[in-house]
Parts: structure tokens; C-alpha cells; sequence
């Protein structure tokens, strides 16, 4: 990067003790400002659609794959809560009543993050489930995705 191609002083300065080059990255230029803005605007319609928290770094990263049209009666389960002990068996014990097709949970600090796909379920199903997690003491927030 610093040679005589890029400009008349960069060896000089490659000869100087207790001094660091760096390359410039360009995290200020159009392009970088543009891909920035593309790549928070994908992540965010992932987590509203999806309840995807890939790369976000507030939450724990948890993901999983896409419901899809061709699965009816199915709702994802996004429950946001208190990292206390006993909350997943409490967490699980409102599941189990139903089948779970999959389950992904993580932690970061004092906060968790469980997502859950949950088929065969009906409106009435629906509203037991939000209204029972909403009800556990952990809860810091309940969304269900369909």
C-alpha cells in the first residue's frame, strides 16, 4: 500500500520508527454509505418478517429457516425474556402443548431470545399461546409471526 506508486513520501515514511501505516478503508464513501444502508434495511425487514436477529448486536443471534406459503396452520413464536433460570422449562411447559417443529433459543447478559415454529395451530390456539407467554414473569416481549 505504501510504496513510491502511491506517492513520493510513502517510503519515507515506511522508515520512521514507532510509526503505523493503515490503509484508508473507505467507510465514508458513497458506496460504503449506500451498502450500510442496504444491509440495515435487510436486516431489519428479516427480523420484522422473519424474527431474525442475525448479526444484530443488541440481541442474540438466533435464526431459522423461512416459513413458507406451502405451510398452513403454522405461526413462529418469537419470545423475548429475562435470562433468569427456570424460564425455558416454564417456556416449554406452554409449547409442549403443541407441535413444535423446531426451536432455537440463545442468550446475551440478561437477555434471551427463543424462536419456535409451531404447526397445526388455529386462531384460538393462537391468541392461548401469546396470552400464556405474555403471562410468564420472564416476558419481555411476545410475537407471532404467520
Amino acid at each position: 500500500y505504501f510504496n513510491k506508486e502511491l506517492n513520493a513520501w510513502a517510503e519515507d515514511l515506511r522508515t520512521l520508527k514507532n510509526l503505523i501505516l493503515t490503509p484508508h478503508i473507505g467507510g465514508s464513501t458513497e458506496e460504503a454509505q449506500s451498502a450500510i444502508g442496504v444491509e440495515v434495511a435487510e436486516a431489519l425487514a428479516k427480523y420484522v418478517n422473519e424474527g431474525s436477529t442475525v448479526g444484530a448486536v443488541n440481541m442474540p443471534e438466533v435464526n431459522l429457516r423461512s416459513l413458507t406459503a406451502d405451510e398452513p396452520n403454522h405461526v413462529r413464536i418469537i419470545y423475548i425474556h429475562k435470562n433468569v433460570p427456570g424460564v425455558l422449562r416454564r417456556v416449554n411447559e406452554v409449547l409442549g402443548e403443541h407441535n413444535v417443529d423446531k426451536q432455537m433459543t440463545d442468550s446475551r447478559g440478561d437477555v434471551a431470545y427463543l424462536m419456535a415454529d409451531i404447526s397445526d395451530v388455529n386462531q384460538g390456539d393462537i391468541a392461548k399461546l401469546y396470552n400464556s407467554l405474555e403471562d410468564l414473569g420472564s416476558c419481555v416481549r411476545t410475537r407471532v409471526l404467520y
